[in-house]
């Protein structure tokens, strides 16, 4: 969601997003099509070369955010196959009390990760921003002058707006969930009253 050409087309969109300062809106938006094409697998490196705009740090720093997008989906979709096995198996085990108490954990896991990750993005957003690259990329390749071709493409507010966006996001995930466990421990408990 937050790496298609629909929302980066969102964000350049607001009046108060940064211009570019070395190129055109229009050029601005095809690049970074040019940029998720190769994040998301569609095109390889040497477009990103020919193009003229980016780098070698910039092209190394973007092959790092690609193998780091392939793990969190690897990871995403690993989270979902373990959350929803775990279910299938103590739902046929007819164990659904047991079911409601992994969900709950499984809750309480995901409000932790978003408390945590909100108060850290609010409390200062620039430090979380060094933090987070730190830790999953590869030292001196992220850090990049203003004028540097994915700073005029992704500003600190693109990244900014996006984490809100992400926080906003799980946190509605959150409370559906939260929703059909709550309903789920009420049936559970009403069937066991008879």
């Amino acid at each position: 969601m937050f790496f298609s050409n629909a929302y980066v087309s969102l964000e350049y969109s607001k009046t108060a997003f940064p211009k570019p300062i070395k190129f055109s809106d229009t050029e601005r938006l095809d690049l970074s099509k040019m940029v998720l094409g190769y994040t998301n697998g569609k095109i390889d490196e040497t477009t990103l070369r020919g193009s003229g705009f980016f780098t070698e740090d910039e092209i190394a720093h973007l092959s790092d955010v690609k193998s780091l997008r392939v793990k969190l989906v690897a990871f995403h979709v690993g989270t979902i196959i373990l959350s929803v096995g775990g279910c299938f198996l103590l739902a046929k085990l007819e164990d659904l009390k047991s079911l409601v108490v992994f969900l709950k954990k499984l809750l309480s896991l995901l409000a932790g990760i978003v408390v945590i990750s909100s108060v850290l993005m609010i409390a200062n957003f620039q430090s979380f921003f060094i933090k987070f690259h730190e830790i999953f990329f590869k030292e001196g390749n992220w850090a990049f002058e203003p004028t540097a071709t994915l700073i005029q493409l992704y500003p600190e507010v693109f990244w900014f707006d996006t984490a809100v966006y992400w926080v906003c996001l799980i946190s509605i995930e959150f409370i559906l969930l939260a929703l059909l466990v709550s309903r789920a421990e009420k049936k559970i408990n009403k069937s066991g009253d008879k």
